[in-house]
């Protein structure tokens, strides 16, 4: 049995609004990561997927629910308690062209972590250590450079060797290739399902269900703060249980030119997360939504493949 990296219960994220409204950023997510698995939580923008890794950092507010790491409950320890936790637990940012700092030479960048948590022994093996890992080989071409002079490919390797300098556990990727050229995604991929070969357990938020389904172990869909359906990601891409998955599924590109299916073009906004639809939340958009969708809230149940489940009453 691989170990239980991080297990999440009926997480809850709240916000209020100028106008007192409560904004359900998260509401009731559970999901876990084992060592050495990828799991892709996937899902539109603005329905929460950010917010539960940050969440999970202890970057944002946690109104209700369990966040565990490596079995120690995380939920309420402070900042101070959780800086020990951050050695293990690692967040990659989305832009490489934010996420770094101008005035910051490579070296500085990739040793900063070091510098937060005090780490003084093989200071100069472990830069050239997380360089190398993360693809930017040899590593002496690079540690004087400053990020104008990187390609974009390569500033988010040196993010993800900036999170790899402290050897984490656990590593939180926010849409690490979305603001890379098609060309460099299969590279900075690659280097991820590498990294979660070697025993790291990584959980990925993406938009792509195309990368989702060729890299990970699992998949989470995520909409309007909650998860919809999950399961292996054979099960969910080849057979998917969920309106709004099948949805999803219907638009990415096949490859196959001869392989043509009509895709399933939704109807209508995502609902403000400040006034969540009764019953199903799902249902102002769903095409089979039938009247008990408008009244009972369906929970995650088995679906489809062993380890699927759904959030629908008709999956």
């Amino acid at each position: 049995m691989s170990e239980r990296l991080l297990d999440v219960a009926d997480l809850e994220v709240r916000y209020r609004t100028a106008r007192r409204q409560q904004v359900r950023a998260v509401d009731g997510v559970s999901l876990h990561v084992d060592a050495g698995e990828l799991v892709a939580l996937v899902g539109e923008s603005g329905c929460g997927k950010t917010t539960t890794a940050q969440a999970v950092m202890r970057m944002a507010p946690i109104a209700a629910g369990r966040v565990a790491f490596r079995g120690r409950d995380i939920t309420s320890l402070s900042q101070r308690e959780m800086r020990p936790v951050r050695r293990e637990l690692q967040l990659i940012f989305q832009d490489p062209y934010e996420s770094l700092d101008p005035r910051f030479r490579v070296r500085d960048t990739v040793a900063e972590p070091l510098d937060i948590h005090g780490v003084r022994d093989r200071r100069d093996e472990r830069l050239r250590e997380a360089l190398e890992r993360a693809g930017l080989t040899p590593p002496e071409l690079y540690l004087d450079r400053f990020p104008h002079e990187l390609s974009g490919g390569q500033r988010q390797r040196v993010a993800i060797a900036a999170s790899l300098v402290l050897e984490p556990r656990l590593l939180l990727a926010d849409e690490p290739v979305s603001m890379l050229d098609v060309s460099v995604r299969a590279g900075i991929l690659n280097l991820l399902d590498g990294l979660r070969a070697g025993g790291l357990g990584i959980l990925m938020i993406t938009h792509d269900l195309s990368t989702a389904a060729h890299y990970a172990d699992r998949i989470c869909v995520m909409y309007l703060g909650r998860i919809v359906e999950e399961g292996p990601a054979a099960a969910v891409i080849g057979a998917p249980r969920h309106p709004y998955t099948r949805a999803l599924v219907s638009v990415v590109p096949q490859p196959d030119p001869d392989a043509r299916s009509a895709p399933e073009i939704l109807q209508g906004e995502t609902p403000n997360p400040a006034d969540v639809p009764t019953g199903c939340r799902f249902h102002p958009r769903c095409p089979v939504a039938q009247d008990r969708c408008r009244t009972d809230d369906p929970a995650l149940r088995d679906a489809g493949e062993p380890g699927q489940r759904a959030a629908c009453h008709y999956a």
